[in-house]
Order: structure tokens, then C-alpha cells, then sequence
């Protein structure tokens, strides 16, 4: 239990390693792309649905939706298992952990903007 509290006081932490920076940055990318693609098919769906949104509307609710997909991805990307042996264990909690400061630096550094 102590562990855990120990644990849980990392979650704020910010990302001084440059790699560990760049490293969620370009996983953050290739997600973002991926999830901004089917936002942009979704676009249309999305105003048939609010007739009565202005496009800044609808593209703000895309924004939020986008966001929150991107951060189940990297859920379940940070709980795959790691591939070498050696206290593996230990630093996939500490990155489930640090998901919060994860969507922290995505949202520093990215914006959603659909066309």
C-alpha cells in the first residue's frame, strides 16, 4: 500500500529525459494522425447529427472526441506487455502512472484542427 502512495506521488512529474520527451512525442504524433484522419471522416456524420452546431462548434466537440481517443490508444499501448525482461514490470506502472502527465504534454504540444 505504502508503495503504491510512493508510486502515485511520481504522477506529476515532468518529463526531464530529452528522450523520454521526444519518445512521447512522436508516439503522440503517429496516434494524433491516425485519430485526426477519422476525425476528419467523422466530420460530416458529426454536423448531420448537430444541424444546429456552427462549424467551430462541431469542430471543438471533434477536438474533445479526438483527444480522448487518442488517450485510450495510448492506454492501451503503454499496457502491452514490454518486449526485454529487465525490470519491464516496474516501468509500465510507472507509465500508467504518468498517463496523465502523458495527456499533459499532447495537449502542450498539440492542437486538433479539422478542415
Amino acid at each position: 500500500m505504502a508503495e503504491a502512495a510512493s508510486r502515485k506521488g511520481r504522477r506529476g512529474r515532468r518529463r526531464s529525459n530529452p528522450l523520454e520527451r521526444y519518445a512521447a512525442d512522436i508516439l503522440a504524433k503517429q496516434l494524433f494522425l491516425e485519430d485526426l484522419a477519422m476525425a476528419a471522416v467523422d466530420f460530416d456524420t458529426l454536423a448531420a447529427y448537430y444541424p444546429e452546431l456552427t462549424p467551430e462548434q462541431l469542430r471543438g466537440r471533434l477536438g474533445i472526441a479526438t483527444k480522448r481517443a487518442l488517450l485510450e490508444d495510448v492506454a492501451d499501448i503503454v499496457l502491452e506487455p514490454a518486449e526485454d525482461e529487465e525490470g519491464n514490470a516496474e516501468q509500465m506502472r510507472l507509465n500508467i502512472l504518468d498517463l496523465e502527465r502523458f495527456a499533459e504534454i499532447v495537449h502542450e504540444e498539440m492542437t486538433v484542427e479539422v478542415m
